[in-house]
């Protein structure tokens, strides 16, 4: 599968495919949400990268839920078959790894925004676009710390 930037009701998210790995940067707006869902065949590990969010996860039982809130570089691994959403607070970036590059292995529960079952692929911007919204957002930091921060780097094209 081809690399991907997907607009999203609750920001977008743009995927990268290598060796059967997904790596997946959401950018979810602050007080969106992710739909509540599971993956049947992969694992997934969340680092968040900017921002604050609340990630819920449950267990294969109902009397099991975990509610937590994400500062940034929290690490959080989500088993296969174990339903879970993640909603900012502030704006987030979020990377996820999956153990698979399958789209497609997505159950979805309750969904804030009605979406069916399936991922979405139609509503993809281009990447001309993701390179100047990546450029903005190095700028707009690089700008706040009068652009001495080591470990930012510098956008190319």
């Amino acid at each position: 599968m081809a690399d991907l930037i997907v607009n999203k009701p609750w920001g977008f998210e743009y995927s990268v495919f290598k060796d059967g790995i997904s790596l997946r940067m959401l950018h979810i707006k602050a007080g969106e949400e992710t739909s509540l869902h599971c993956h049947m065949k992969k694992d997934v590990l969340i680092i968040l990268l900017k921002g604050r969010a609340r990630m819920i996860r449950t267990g294969n039982s109902t009397d099991y839920m975990e509610d937590v809130e994400l500062k940034p570089m929290f690490v959080r691994q989500i088993p296969k078959e174990i339903f879970h959403k993640t909603k900012a607070i502030e704006d987030s970036i979020i990377l996820e790894i999956e153990s698979s590059g399958d789209v497609h292995d997505l159950v979805r529960g309750a969904d804030k925004y009605n979406r069916k079952q399936g991922y979405e692929v139609k509503e993809l911007i281009s990447i001309d676009e993701e390179i100047n919204n990546i450029q903005d957002y190095f700028n707009e930091i690089n700008a706040k710390h009068d652009g001495k921060n080591d470990f930012i780097p510098e956008p190319t094209k």
